[in-house]
């Protein structure tokens, strides 16, 4: 494989579609959200200086708890044609299982510790990468546009066990604040330390946008007519109608509760899209038919499941 080298992943879902109403329409307005940037780190990063930048630049408003069994170092080899590196973790048993991973010879491992491999790779010497960020590009899929080519779990994926937002409908907030301060995340890396540390607990941050100039179009196709001018420009000023960023936030973590039904989320996982639900009340008062949603996962390399 070559090192680094980003595969593109999507949650299976790609574009998942929900009805918020019946409609006689021959057309439906859909509004499709998607993740503009995402960021994977370790709870007990956040104090780190390259985080702290990136939270500051970015409105990651939307975060996802997940846990995954973690991998710890063992040796690192070279060969002829590659380099090897030993990773193991511990089964349910506590039972030690080894995986050689073979990878380009540009990558070299100096050393392991407090979390951090250093490496050399293509000439740069001494770069410090967190251990979780080198095994996701270890296991990255490449030419697969959705990450389903390889179906047996890897190393790299994240089960979802939370999702939550940090934008408050009177304090807008960034998710290192909710992170430090949620019980939720407490919760879960009790319950991996219980395990004997064979689990770790790592935070997914989401920035959204919601695509304004591809409106999607569904065709009812009985009784098809054809679209005429009139009905052209009723639709564009259907479609002109926005939701609050607050509202949109709130649609985007609803999507994410209801199609993964995280174990520790108690809200959305049944009442999402019900009209009863005032904290998505706005959703309503727009002509939008359905709502998609996509996560792109590209920059951390990591696929999601629950």
């Amino acid at each position: 494989m070559d090192f680094f080298h980003y595969a593109t992943f999507h949650i299976i879902i790609c574009y998942r579609t929900f009805h918020y109403k019946p409609t006689n329409m021959k057309w439906d307005l859909g509004l499709n959200f998607y993740s503009e940037k995402v960021i994977l780190l370790n709870p007990i990063d956040l104090n780190k200086s390259e985080n702290i930048h990136s939270l500051n630049e970015n409105d990651y408003h939307i975060y996802i708890i997940g846990k995954k069994k973690k991998f710890f170092f063992e040796s690192f080899k070279t060969s002829k044609d590659y380099n090897i590196t030993v990773l193991y973790y511990l089964d349910d048993n506590h039972e030690k299982k080894k995986i050689e991973v073979k990878h380009s010879k540009e990558l070299h491992i100096n050393g392991f510790e407090d979390g951090f491999y250093n490496i050399n790779y293509k000439g740069n010497e001494n770069i410090n990468i967190r251990d979780f960020a080198l095994v996701a590009n270890f296991f990255s899929i490449q030419n697969d546009i959705v990450g389903d080519s390889i179906q047996q779990n890897l190393p790299s994926d994240l089960e979802v066990i939370y999702v939550g937002q940090a934008f408050g409908r009177k304090q807008n907030r960034k998710i290192d604040y909710r992170i430090k301060k949620h019980e939720k995340i407490q919760e879960i890396a009790l319950s991996a330390l219980d395990r004997g540390s064979n689990e770790e607990v790592l935070v997914i941050g989401v920035t959204i946008k919601t695509n304004d100039i591809a409106t999607s179009l569904i065709l009812n196709t009985e009784n098809v007519q054809k679209p005429t001018l009139k009905s052209m420009y009723s639709l564009r000023d259907k479609a002109s109608k926005r939701l609050t960023d607050g509202q949109a936030l709130t649609v985007f973590e609803a999507s994410l509760i209801r199609y993964f039904q995280p174990k520790l989320n108690t809200h959305y996982k049944e009442t999402f899209p019900s009209p009863d639900f005032t904290s998505y009340d706005e959703i309503y008062g727009t002509d939008f038919n359905y709502v998609s949603f996509a996560i792109h996962t590209e920059p951390i390399a990591t696929r999601l499941y629950s």
